[in-house]
């Protein structure tokens, strides 16, 4: 996990982003939030920390976008820059995404997320986007390829690659 989850963590945020990271165990009806930087994540202990917690039924998100330094959550009005435009195809996910793959109207995901088995994450890196303009986007495209329309906002979390039920594919270029 570490030289996969750092490799991404450095191909997509700066040392310094903040993030959220966010711990979900539907089981145990649990959920914890830590909001750090980028750098912190990227350590050996908070790996293996993610790690152990994951093994224990926790599945991982982490923001798509940075956080103010400030910021005590993760809503809308904590959210300082925007990294990325995504989309969540939960519905017929495997056939959603190749079919996203094979379009040429629509730039190729720098990574899709296999989160599981028939479930995908598909992420745009991008710069110069407002919230608005994020999530006027991301709506637009989720009409367009039959993606989950709920899955829109700018502070969503995502299922974390390399966690043991998720793959990320790079599908694009850097």
């Amino acid at each position: 996990m570490p030289s996969e989850l750092s490799a991404y963590l450095d191909a997509n945020f700066e040392p310094q982003d903040h993030l959220a990271v966010v711990l979900i165990n539907k089981k145990a009806r649990s959920v914890i939030q830590r909001l750090t930087t980028t750098e912190q994540i990227a350590t050996t202990p908070y790996q293996q920390w993610l790690r152990d917690e994951n093994a224990v039924h926790y599945d991982v998100y982490l923001s798509m976008n940075t956080l103010h330094a400030s910021a005590t959550g993760r809503r809308k009005q904590d959210i300082e820059t925007i990294r990325h435009i995504y989309l969540d195809f939960d519905h017929d996910g495997n056939a959603a995404r190749k079919s996203l793959l094979a379009r040429r109207d629509i730039p190729m995901p720098h990574y899709t997320v296999h989160t599981s088995p028939t479930k995908w994450h598909a992420i745009w890196r991008v710069q110069q986007f407002n919230k608005e303009q994020a999530e006027q986007l991301q709506r637009g495209l989720a009409r367009y390829t039959g993606a989950d329309p709920a899955a829109t906002d700018c502070a969503r979390v995502l299922r974390l690659t390399s966690t043991t039920t998720s793959t990320a594919r790079r599908t694009g270029s850097k």
